[in-house]
């Protein structure tokens, strides 16, 4: 039988905790910036505090499978999903921001926040890659 180790435990609940804190980080910013934007009509910044929102709760939500903090770059997790996900997520607040007209269809898909939450996710997986580099081709 398999001895339980109280520290990968006690990590781990932690881990949650900062979650819930991240949460509330969140919660409490995008009020904020709703509450400005009702104010000074700049719509844009929903888009862009929404944008960095997901990133960064992807960010937090890879750590908890990070197994080694040695960096092992995985070039195709990097650029086969990391980067275009980036680029989904980041065209909508781009074009908004400039005022460009786009495709309703296109708002919809960059402000559904999953491909922020999967490029931050990714980046931060493929930087510290558990896989050896025969795996990677």
């Amino acid at each position: 039988m398999k001895k339980f180790k109280w520290s990968t435990f006690l990590w781990k609940l932690l881990w949650v905790i900062g979650l819930i804190i991240l949460s509330l980080i969140i919660l409490n910013l995008e009020t904020q910036v709703r509450s400005y934007v009702d104010s000074t009509y700049i719509f844009s910044l929903i888009f862009w505090v929404n944008l960095m929102d997901s990133i960064i709760l992807g960010i937090y939500i890879s750590l908890i499978f990070v197994k080694k903090w040695s960096l092992n770059i995985n070039p195709t997790l990097l650029w086969g999903v990391s980067i275009p996900c980036l680029f989904i997520s980041i065209f909508s607040p781009i074009m908004i921001t400039l005022g460009k007209s786009i495709h309703y269809w296109i708002i919809q898909i960059s402000t559904f926040e999953v491909f922020g939450i999967v490029s931050g996710m990714t980046l931060i997986l493929s930087l510290f890659s558990n896989q050896s580099k025969i795996e990677q081709l």
